[in-house]
């Protein structure tokens, strides 16, 4: 999957970004229901606000990434288990932020 999202950069802070993913199903052999995904973004910071924070003597924003990676594990037939990490990268595009990791799961039953 990929995506593209614009807005006129006088309208909004993140005026773009750029999302894809790619996920597979059946990765181990005899688990065909488990599913591996990857993801990317890419979200650019508005010209026109970093020219306001540059006149104001203010520090310019960059751009923001983030990566995520996860794997679905169907327990059973009404029972999956999802480990998800995520790690961000210029994290709010502050040039001044460091790096962040988010780490979680997710579950879903189906009765």
């Amino acid at each position: 999957n990929v995506a593209f999202d614009w807005t006129p950069d006088d309208i909004t802070r993140n005026y773009s970004q750029i999302t894809a993913g790619l996920h597979y199903r059946g990765l181990i052999p005899r688990r065909r229901k488990d599913t591996v995904a990857v993801g990317l973004v890419y979200s650019r910071t508005s010209g026109v606000l970093n020219q306001a924070l540059s006149q104001a003597g203010l520090l310019r924003y960059g751009t923001e990434k983030a990566l995520e990676v996860n794997y679905s594990l169907q327990v059973t037939r009404w029972f999956t288990f999802q480990p998800v990490f995520q790690y961000y990268f210029d994290t709010g595009a502050n040039p001044l932020s460091r790096n962040n990791t988010v780490a979680g799961f997710r579950t879903t039953f189906v009765l």
